[in-house]
């Protein structure tokens, strides 16, 4: 049974909308008495007010659990240190999801990518139905920032979990990553989409490559991980966006370390940059994040960060 004052907000927002749908309709600004604003006109002020809402611009982490630990202080991840250096200029948003490869992410990305239409999300009838302190703010439902402005650049981060000898599901073929890696993309940048959004630039990353012998089982190699490497430059290549190669990146590093100190290689050298031979630790984040800011500054320098304001 709804309480007294539950009864009474309820029917209050249903005579709010048919108001609404009436003065709509019949065009309320005539029945609005001289030097008065009408109905009509407030109700849209407010709807519009809602979604010009003065917001940042976003950029949007979409990856597994590298990416999911992206946000901790503790081992100075990359998407906190990207929220950092660009507060009060971008929002940097992480949907990193782990134990997620490439086509588990595919499945739930129509409820992370941002909708092109405000209507296809349901977020209309919410936004009447709520609070006005609410109304700026996403439903539960969603995950996407409903009062975001604009998707400046996504960055794409699968292939780690791909890698893996074998998935429950199998899934991880060389196949099945080249074909979501595509759809992912295509979700963006397809005119039939409903994520449409053809000024969002898009950034791949590959999987970086292995500790082996700081695994505690074999199920990742790096003879392995190079191939789906190869398969993330040639999607990243064929869709025209440009790509950041951490295997070769990680692999180059720890070879230079290798050459200067022989007596530091009980894990060839990875443990410097991985906690367990998966996971970076704060050194591993440094250059997955001076990576992305490095391609930042020199393919998009008009969304590089400008001096952190005070």
């Amino acid at each position: 049974m709804l309480s007294n004052y539950s009864s009474r907000l309820l029917v209050g927002n249903i005579l709010l909308l048919i108001v609404v749908a009436a003065t709509a309709f019949y065009g309320g600004s005539k029945f609005a008495a001289p030097g008065h604003v009408s109905v009509n006109s407030l109700a849209r002020r407010s709807l519009t007010e809602a979604y010009t809402y003065e917001s940042y611009d976003t950029m949007l982490v979409f990856g597994d659990s590298i990416t999911q630990y992206g946000n901790s202080i503790d081992r100075g991840g990359y998407v906190a240190r990207l929220a950092n250096y660009y507060q009060r200029q971008m929002d940097v948003i992480n949907r990193g999801f782990a134990g997620y490869n490439s086509s588990g992410a595919l499945e739930i990305a129509n409820t992370v990518l941002p909708k092109t239409s405000i209507l296809s999300t349901g977020r209309l009838f919410n936004m009447v139905r709520s609070s006005s302190s609410s109304l700026l703010w996403p439903t539960r439902t969603e995950n996407f920032p409903g009062n975001a402005r604009k998707l400046q650049l996504c960055i794409l981060f699968f292939g780690a979990n791909d890698a893996l000898v074998s998935s429950k599901d199998n899934s991880n073929t060389l196949d099945n990553y080249y074909k979501s890696m595509h759809s992912l993309v295509a979700m963006l940048q397809d005119s039939d989409s409903a994520h449409y959004s053809p000024d969002t630039r898009i950034l791949i990353i590959t999987p970086p490559p292995v500790g082996e012998l700081m695994l505690s089982e074999p199920k990742l190699t790096n003879n392995r991980t190079s191939k789906y490497v190869e398969v993330a430059k040639k999607v990243a290549t064929e869709v025209n966006v440009p790509y950041i190669d951490l295997f070769s990146k990680f692999q180059a590093l720890v070879k230079k370390d290798q050459a200067r100190d022989n007596s530091n290689n009980k894990y060839d050298g990875y443990d410097k940059y991985f906690i367990d031979g998966v996971h970076p630790n704060a050194a591993g984040n440094s250059v997955i994040f001076d990576l992305i800011m490095s391609t930042i500054n020199s393919t998009w320098p008009e969304i590089a960060p400008s001096a952190p304001k005070s």
